[in-house]
């Protein structure tokens, strides 16, 4: 039996409806911005954070029936987001441009036609180009965008297997599929050609899940090795010759899986590589982000030659590893969708994690929609300043949940309550805390509380 390490969220946000994270990019060192997707009213949401995680601003995209911004790439001093619109029934590869204070600048369209569910969205920049590949359920569309981002050439191909679902490498010439023993070679003006290649990697062939990180030291891949078919980490060569495999990643039986949009992250010269996924394969996925087992997660570091460490996470709830990407402080920021398995509400909540170089959570960012911060005068927290009780009180009589924690941001108590709660604080070291309530409807309470 595996050992999962316990871990107290920082704090989380309700959001009226199921919300699925889609991408996050760091645009300096003090800079955070996260993608949303209400599965629910279809809005997209535009997050801005800072480096502790506060919430600086956010914008909703209300002007069509659904909104998925699946990438988010730093040009300049914008922010560009690359997603799906849907109009009239519709879809449309959609490109917008928001200054550093989300406030939309254009956006421009181009028209995909009804195909369905997303699976993989990748962004390659390639030459004077920007590319974008999608995988969806009815089969591949490439984009080739000018300097302007303006679409240059769309194709769509049903013939590239969904069992391969991206690139596995990148040339200064085109991009590299994996299929049986033969490479297939798109072209910067998506022309095939296909080239033998050995030997054959069944892995990269026979998963449907997955990632390829193509970097300097050969390719990354997520993919299923062995007889039992344990989901790897394995480290190729440019001409596919195993380097490196940790088999066998975090499952108590045979199926653990990875996370789904991207699955592997790594830093700035992949010195630094990290991989997340799920201890089991947890169903229903994907799409309700439901479960009935709280299964635990697992994030792993490593480098190169070496498995630096890999750990286990639960906290009573279910998570589904959704994207992630490394800061700038090399610690990972993993994006999550979260599901309470003991409550089982009618909708999914999200949260982004930080998760350092020694694998300690250092605390979750919630990521809200526009609901608003309220210090309701019907919301009693007293005494303040007070010693040994902090007593909670609020006008709605569903399940909340309180969270308090110091200036640094570490929590001190999370604790589940309806009504009324009375904390013990009696240990707790004399200063000052911040208190914040997140009650079953969405509601928020938050302030300071004193401990004399």
């Amino acid at each position: 039996m595996l050992t999962a390490q316990n871990f107290e969220t920082f704090t989380e946000a309700r959001h009226s409806g199921s919300v699925t994270y889609l991408d996050l990019e760091f645009f300096d060192d003090s800079l955070l911005y996260v993608t949303g997707w209400h599965r629910d009213s279809g809005t997209g949401i535009l997050w801005k954070y800072n480096h502790q995680g506060q919430k600086l601003d956010s914008v909703l995209l209300k002007e069509h029936e659904s909104h998925s911004q699946y990438l988010i790439k730093k040009e300049g001093d914008s922010i560009l987001t690359f997603g799906i619109d849907q109009i009239n029934d519709i879809k449309y590869f959609t490109i917008r441009s928001f200054d550093k204070d989300l406030s939309l600048m254009w956006t421009k369209f181009t028209e995909m036609g009804q195909h369905g569910l997303i699976r993989k969205f990748r962004g390659y920049p390639l030459i004077d180009k920007f590319y974008i590949f999608i995988q969806h359920s009815a089969g591949i569309s490439w984009f080739k965008l000018d300097e302007k981002y303006d679409t240059e050439q769309h194709i769509y191909d049903d013939q590239i297997p969904a069992t391969m679902p991206e690139p596995i490498r990148i040339l200064d010439s085109g991009f590299v599929f994996s299929k049986l023993f033969w490479e297939r070679i798109i072209d910067t003006s998506f022309s095939y050609i296909d080239t033998s290649v050995f030997p054959y990697v069944d892995s990269l062939d026979w998963t449907p899940f997955g990632d390829a990180l193509p970097t300097k030291d050969g390719i990354w891949y997520c993919g299923r090795s062995g007889q039992n078919d344990h989901y790897s980490m394995i480290h190729l060569s440019d001409n596919y010759q195993q380097i490196t495999t940790y088999p066998g990643r975090g499952s108590y039986g045979q199926n653990s899986r990875y996370a789904h949009l991207r699955s592997i992250a790594s830093n700035k010269d992949s010195t630094v590589i990290y991989s997340a996924g799920l201890m089991t394969d947890a169903y229903p996925y994907w799409v309700p982000f439901g479960s009935d087992s709280a299964y635990p997660f697992w994030v792993s570091r490593m480098n190169p030659d070496t498995l630096l460490w890999q750990k286990y996470y639960t906290d009573g709830y279910y998570y589904h590893p959704l994207n992630m990407e490394v800061g700038p402080d090399d610690a990972l920021y993993l994006a999550c969708t979260r599901y309470d398995v003991r409550n089982q509400p009618a909708f999914s909540e999200s949260v982004v994690l930080r998760i350092n170089k020694d694998g300690i959570i250092g605390g979750t960012v919630g990521l809200d929609d526009n609901h608003d911060v309220i210090n309701s005068n019907e919301t009693q927290v007293y005494p303040n300043p007070g010693n040994k009780y902090l007593n909670i009180e609020i006008p709605e009589v569903s399940a909340a949940k309180l969270y308090l924690y110091n200036l640094q941001g570490k929590i001190m108590n999370a604790s589940n309550f309806r009504k009324k709660y009375r904390l013990n604080t009696s240990a707790m070291s004399t200063g000052v805390y911040i208190y914040k309530i997140v009650s079953h409807s969405g509601k928020i309470y938050s302030g300071k509380w004193i401990k004399k």
